[in-house]
């Protein structure tokens, strides 16, 4: 009886650890087949590529303009893909794209037409795409922005990327910065500009200047935004630029920041901004200080205080014991 109350925990473990072994064999088994089948659906997804990116134009109304764009496939499959135009906007401070809105200022994108809007492309192979603008003839004049994409069209039998039931499209554009000839306004408010003339944070400070610059014009133009950090003696130590475009009846933020800076120093800082017709530019002398000098700076200065007020009444008891 004593070797049966032995023998069947015993035999439970090995059956235990059978099944533990089997499942851990199972799951290992499971986690490679998705990553061989993530890798497969890698393998078969379209790889497109668009040149040029960019396009500035200028246009006269009543024009008609051609253009080409190249659209190149570096995967290893065939995939389908379909040309269109989008107007061009941007939301927010960081000109985020906007594909979908349009304006007074994106009405190109219904110019535009194509001699073919779908193509087949073969791996490592090259499409040229021939597109025309028609500018009509009573169009103002001022900025006009337009995104020419190309966009894979789902289909499994061209290789398109399939997981499950979810399939994916690429889509990759190029955008059109075009300028109607005529009474055209590049004019700009720069509406905030802001330095500081004194820094301190926690570990290692940085100063940052901070300029909002608003397109009141109608066509777009490039912003300048300029960092230069100069010590008293000596030559610079930091000299930084950015250079942003702003599309019409829209605002810009730019942040340039010194980042990793003295711990201690006192700093010339010049800043400056160029956008359209508008230009601001400050130059100051920046004190950056440590937390920990300013707290002692701080108890000095209290400990002064208090042994003045000692010393005042001090002064005050003697006077008072003479008169007495």
């Amino acid at each position: 009886m004593k070797r049966r109350t032995i023998i069947v925990p015993i035999t439970r473990m090995v059956v235990a650890g059978m099944l533990l072994l089997t499942s851990a064999f199972a799951l290992t088994a499971g986690i490679a087949r998705a990553e061989e089948e993530n890798n497969a659906a890698k393998q078969n997804s379209p790889v497109i590529q668009i040149s040029p990116t960019m396009k500035r134009l200028d246009l006269e109304p009543g024009e008609k303009q051609t253009g080409e764009i190249t659209i190149a496939n570096s995967g290893k499959v065939n995939f389908s893909f379909k040309v269109y135009a989008a107007p061009y906007t941007v939301i927010g401070d960081e000109h985020e794209p906007n594909f979908n809105t349009e304006t007074n200022f994106t009405q190109i994108s219904r110019w535009i037409s194509f001699e073919k809007t779908e193509y087949t492309i073969a791996p490592e192979k090259e499409q040229i795409i021939k597109y025309v603008i028609n500018v009509p003839e009573d169009v103002p004049a001022g900025g006009q922005y337009a995104a020419i994409f190309a966009e894979t069209i789902n289909n499994d039998d061209i290789g398109e990327s399939s997981i499950g039931s979810i399939k994916t499209a690429s889509r990759i554009g190029m955008i059109i910065y075009a300028n109607i000839a005529g009474d055209t306004r590049a004019s700009a408010e720069i509406i905030q500009f802001a330095l500081p003339t004194f820094y301190s944070s926690f570990g290692m400070p940085d100063v940052t200047a901070i300029a909002r610059v608003k397109n009141t014009g109608n066509t777009d133009f490039e912003a300048t935004y300029r960092f230069k950090v100069e010590p008293l003696i000596g030559g610079v130590v930091y000299d930084d630029e950015q250079v942003q475009v702003v599309l019409p009846d829209t605002e810009r933020q730019a942040e340039l920041k010194w980042a990793e800076t003295p711990l201690l120093g006192i700093f010339k800082i010049t800043f400056s901004v160029t956008a359209g017709d508008a230009t601001r530019e400050i130059s100051t002398a920046v004190l950056v200080l440590p937390p920990w000098l300013i707290i002692i700076v701080l108890l000095l200065l209290t400990l002064l205080i208090v042994w003045l007020i000692i010393k005042v009444r001090r002064r005050e008891q003697l006077k008072s014991k003479f008169r007495l």
